[in-house]
């Protein structure tokens, strides 16, 4: 195995952690226990983690740790769904609908896995602008969004309800208005849902994005 591809697995591994929620926002990682489960040397999963550090899903930290997972607070997470808001409208007031057959919805299969339910609506509307800076800095906003996404059904009044809804009006071709409904409501509850992942309140902490 090169040292290239060793860099690549470990990237992938991270990434898996950190989109399936197995490290919280503000967790440390230990360079040793990624070496460790992945048997690898430190050098490629620390090129993996500068990788990640580049690319704004990790932070690097003073200290001994070396390397954390973004807390971004109430702050960080009003500017973060702003933006992908502001992202997906910018697709679709530019008249780049979904036009693939909408996806049936499940609503055991969406409250079993918030994240994926929302991701494959955002992908189907990402997917018909084309653009591929859209969809780098969407991916990399979900995979910090993702801990928030997975409280979501805790936290918003009607979760299920809601994203049936928006499956209707996507398939109805009445995407944008949809989607301003649908972060209008985050923005009003980001106070809970952040709250509910980082298990305080407000934070004074800003991820800068």
């Amino acid at each position: 195995m090169t040292v290239q591809s060793q860099v690549m697995r470990a990237r992938l591994h991270l990434l898996r952690e950190l989109h399936a929620g197995s490290r919280a926002p503000g967790t440390s990682i230990c360079v040793k226990d990624v070496v460790a489960a992945l048997r690898l040397s430190h050098t490629p999963v620390r090129e993996a983690l500068a990788q990640l550090v580049g690319e704004g899903v990790v932070t690097e930290a003073d200290g001994r740790n070396g390397f954390t997972v973004p807390r971004p607070g109430v702050g960080g997470y009003r500017q973060m769904t702003d933006l992908v808001a502001l992202l997906l409208d910018g697709t679709l007031a530019a008249g780049s609908e979904p036009t693939e057959p909408p996806v049936a919805f499940d609503p055991v299969k969406a409250a079993g896995d918030p994240v994926a339910a929302v991701e494959v609506l955002v992908g189907r509307t990402v997917a018909a602008s084309g653009n591929a800076y859209v969809a780098r800095t969407i991916a990399r906003l979900g995979l910090l969004l993702a801990p928030y996404r997975r409280a979501e059904p805790q936290v918003v009044p009607d979760w299920v309800a809601g994203l049936e809804r928006l499956h209707a009006e996507i398939a109805a071709g009445r995407a944008q208005a949809a989607w301003q409904a649908y972060w209008q409501q985050r923005l009003r509850y980001a106070d809970r849902i952040v709250d509910a992942v980082e298990h305080r309140q407000a934070s004074p902490d800003i991820f800068q994005l």
